[in-house]
């Protein structure tokens, strides 16, 4: 007997891994990763082994100041490492 419970589950598993035409397009990725499977594989043909070194950056992020960036993982750390000897001596 089929309850409804059944026809949800048949119904993801259909829209999750739907029926195409018998060849996988790995043009587009519509999820992260490719596809369901997360193979991580494109099938497009403009960038290859002879061409990857001739590839440059369009744009550049920059976040600011390198040595701020430095001074607060150095200061993460010197809170963490406090926190766990005081963590140590009182659950000792």
């Amino acid at each position: 007997m089929i309850t409804k419970n059944h026809v949800i589950i048949i119904g993801v598993c259909i829209s999750i891994f739907k029926c195409s035409n018998g060849k996988n397009s790995f043009a587009d990725w519509k999820t992260y990763q490719g596809d369901f499977g997360r193979n991580q594989y494109s099938s497009l043909t403009q960038v290859n082994k002879q061409n990857v070194n001739k590839l440059v950056p369009l744009w550049i992020y920059k976040t600011g100041n390198k040595t701020w960036g430095l001074l607060y993982i150095i200061w993460i750390t010197i809170v963490l490492f406090v926190c766990i000897v005081i963590a140590y001596f009182i659950f000792k």
